[in-house]
């Protein structure tokens, strides 16, 4: 699979425009996870118990590969327009992943186990998302002649 295919991506779109040249807006972006490839993200694993009783991971081949986990998030921009006799200025601030959505973008294959005394017992492997918040704030100024 290709690193960066999505299978489903849904985005929505809503704006309105006040009076006095105001515009307020959302976007409302879903998109289902990338595959786990290990091009850009990590590569699916699996827990294996060899014969001799011993337990590790082992990388899948890439016909087997799982997707990284699905994304949601909530943008919003506010907009004002001047007009001027020769131009129009125009000032924005948009933001990214208003809603503070974090996304998958790999998941790390570990071994965690709970400790009794000073002693490991009960280790269990255990596949755990890494998660990155993007929040961007962008300020947009365009003149227009």
């Amino acid at each position: 699979p290709f690193a960066f295919e999505q299978a489903h991506t849904l985005n929505a779109a809503l704006s309105y425009k006040f009076g006095n040249n105001w515009t307020v807006g959302t976007v409302v972006h879903f998109n289902t996870g990338r595959p786990e490839t290990g091009q850009i993200t990590s590569q699916t694993q699996r827990w294996v118990t060899n014969p001799d009783g011993s337990s590790h991971w082992v990388r899948q081949d890439l016909d087997r590969t799982r997707r990284l986990a699905p994304f949601f998030r909530v943008d919003a921009r506010i907009a004002k327009s001047w007009a001027y006799q020769d131009f129009t200025l125009d000032a924005s601030l948009d933001v990214l992943n208003l809603s503070a959505q974090q996304e998958v973008v790999a998941y790390e294959y570990r071994l965690e186990s709970e400790f009794s005394g000073s002693e490991p017992r009960d280790i269990q492997p255990t596949r755990a998302p890494v998660r990155i918040p993007v929040i961007l704030p962008l300020l947009g100024l365009k003149a227009t002649y």
